[in-house]
């Protein structure tokens, strides 16, 4: 019964242990660089995320550091809309991934 006990017990920690040591690192980076460079360069650049919130407003180049990830395992998408006088509108759809590791 003793044993049984602390074969119980040990089992228990050994499993604690590799639940929280079995993913060092769940998710990547969190912040990935998105350049927009266009010629002729000024271009009015609009920058907004799945649920439409406008993330960056400004003028090309620019680099932007934007989130992978929406929320626990949910990766982030995003809209860039590039407008320069003289030029038509265009949108284009960026869409993350997230990288899943786990140290072993």
């Amino acid at each position: 019964m003793q044993n049984m006990k602390n074969l119980c017990k040990t089992l228990s920690v050994i499993v604690i242990i590799s639940i929280f040591t079995s993913c060092a690192s769940i998710v990547s980076k969190s912040r990935w660089p998105l350049t927009v460079k266009i010629n002729p360069s000024g271009a009015k650049v609009e920058i907004t995320d799945k649920n439409g919130v406008v993330v960056y407003n400004g003028n090309t180049p620019v680099i932007m550091y934007l989130k992978s990830g929406a929320g626990f395992f949910v990766k982030q998408s995003y809209k860039v809309k590039l407008t320069l006088d003289g030029y038509g509108e265009k949108i284009i759809p960026v869409e993350c991934m997230l990288k899943i590791t786990c140290a072993q």
